[in-house]
């Protein structure tokens, strides 16, 4: 904290009416205060100049070393907010039309009447940003070049997790591909008939289809070109890969790919966050959870490097889920399992972003998983942490 010079006191200090007894003695000692009273002015004068000067200077050299390093928390556009509530975000990507999947009913800015304090309408922290989907501020709904920018910042990114991972990993494929059609598939490994039942919404609701989701962007810039459908990442800048868990301990040869990633930039000093989830595959076991956690804290922890870790927590369960699994995954147990992961997320230094609030009146295919409306969403709320993450 930056110590404020202080203003000294002066000395000078008019005399009591007491001592003042004739007009002899105040006309003596009137001449000498005047002296004084021109001496403080003067000394009072040049104690504001110098605290002028001083803060000036802290302002200058703040300014210069915030152009050197990232704040704890970063917006990296300084373009102003779209707060158009008719503005579609997804209308140039591919298979918009067909897909009829439309931005302005997966995100709705704030009101139009607020223009003039929209900056203090967004999430202004990472803490305010975890805790939105409650109510109060609002995220960002981001351009694939500001998700480019965001990215940019980091060395990689990491998403370790079970399907409800893997589907937000998709959703983060389509955002960059730009393509609502097929963008979270690996599209060159189908054939025509498979690319047109897996098409849109069908990416996230045809069990069939999950098989072919991205994996890792390095796969995507290989194999894209192949094959007679092309669809590439907006931006190639730092890899990505999502890795598929079911429980803890994983396979050396899982956790080996993180310590692969983490040392293939050591001289670097950028930030590798890791997004990590487990929830439905393990029936919702906390001990399995949390031992996962470890697990992976101690594979990042490890490499010396800054790992900033997010747990997700689990959807809500709708109302198709059957009737056998009501009891054990539930909303009950679903929020039970949401408030204590987040404690022992917190607890090892872990954000936490819960998603139960999100999905509770959200239309569900089969009780347990959502569409591709859903995981964009999700995805979105992902690529807002990234943004206010330090990335040093």
């Amino acid at each position: 904290m930056v110590k404020r010079p202080r203003l000294e006191e002066s000395s000078f200090s008019f005399r009591s009416e007491k001592e003042l007894t004739s007009a002899h003695s105040i006309e003596e000692q009137w001449r000498p205060q005047k002296r004084d009273f021109s001496k403080a002015l003067d000394f009072f004068q040049l104690s504001c100049a110098t605290i002028f000067v001083t803060l000036g200077v802290l302002v200058f050299v703040g300014s210069i070393l915030g152009t050197f390093f990232y704040s704890r928390e970063v917006e990296p556009s300084n373009g102003p907010y779209n707060l158009d509530p008719e503005v579609d975000y997804l209308s140039h990507f591919e298979g918009h039309q067909d897909c009829g999947i439309h931005s302005t009913e997966l995100y709705t800015p704030p009101a139009p009447s607020l223009r003039n304090k929209r900056k203090s309408l967004f999430c202004e922290s990472r803490g305010r940003l975890l805790d939105a989907l409650s109510g109060g501020c609002h995220y960002r709904w981001y351009s694939a070049e500001e998700i480019c920018m965001i990215l940019e910042r980091f060395d990689g990114v990491f998403f370790v997790g079970d399907d409800m991972m893997k589907h937000i990993y998709a959703a983060f494929n389509i955002l960059l591909r730009e393509n609502v059609a097929l963008g979270g598939l690996e599209q060159w490994r189908m054939d025509d008939k498979q690319r047109d039942v897996c098409r849109c919404n069908s990416q996230f609701t045809h069990t069939d289809c999950w098989q072919f989701m991205v994996s890792s962007s390095s796969t995507v810039e290989q194999h894209d070109r192949e094959g007679s459908h092309s669809s590439p990442y907006h931006c190639q800048r730092i890899p990505h890969f999502f890795l598929p868990i079911s429980g803890s301990p994983a396979t050396e040869a899982h956790r080996q790919m993180l310590t692969d990633l983490l040392n293939k930039h050591h001289d670097h000093y950028n930030a590798v966050p890791i997004i990590h989830s487990l929830s439905l595959s393990t029936s919702l076991s906390w001990p399995t959870a949390t031992a996962s956690m470890d697990e992976w804290l101690a594979v990042a922890d490890a490499s010396g490097r800054n790992t900033p870790f997010l747990w997700i927590g689990p959807t809500a369960a709708g109302h198709l889920k059957p009737p056998g699994q009501i009891m054990k995954e539930g909303n009950n147990a679903l929020w039970h399992y949401t408030l204590e992961m987040s404690r022992e997320a917190k607890q090892r230094g872990m954000d936490f972003l819960g998603l139960y609030n999100l999905t509770i009146q959200a239309d569900s295919w089969d009780g347990s998983h959502y569409g591709a409306r859903v995981s964009l969403v999700q995805a979105m709320m992902v690529i807002n942490w990234l943004a206010r993450v330090e990335s040093t």
